[in-house]
């Protein structure tokens, strides 16, 4: 969960307000509870400018190190890099995170992130 451009001021109060969102308010998932708290391992994905593509070329995007987002209508999905390994993922992924049906007219962006994973630091 998170936002694919800044409503913060600063990227410190947007990664507050995502990480807030994504423990309490993602209406995919139960709120977490103190009990997982400890289990948890935190990722911060930074997500660079969005850059529009075709499909065509949304088609070729290496799933290990490109992201894609998928506009349908008002809604945005997102697709990290490195989520799927297969590209025909990336895209269903993008446009059932967006809201789209399979043939419905979408717009494609590739995209770059930078991620922290905390289990990265002792």
């Amino acid at each position: 969960m998170g936002t694919l451009y800044p409503t913060q001021p600063t990227l410190a109060e947007e990664i507050v307000e995502n990480a807030a969102a994504s423990a309490g308010r993602d209406r995919r998932f139960p709120p977490v509870s103190v009990k997982e708290l400890a289990g948890l391992n935190l990722i911060v994905s930074i997500v660079g400018t969005p850059r529009a593509i075709s499909q065509s070329a949304a088609e070729r995007l290496d799933p290990v190190t490109d992201g894609l987002a998928v506009k349908y209508e008002d809604r945005y999905g997102v697709v990290l890099s490195g989520e799927s390994p297969h590209r025909e993922n990336m895209i269903a992924w993008g446009r059932a995170r967006a809201g789209a049906e399979p043939n419905a007219a979408v717009e494609f962006f590739q995209i770059h992130d930078l991620r922290f994973m905390e289990s990265q630091f002792p």
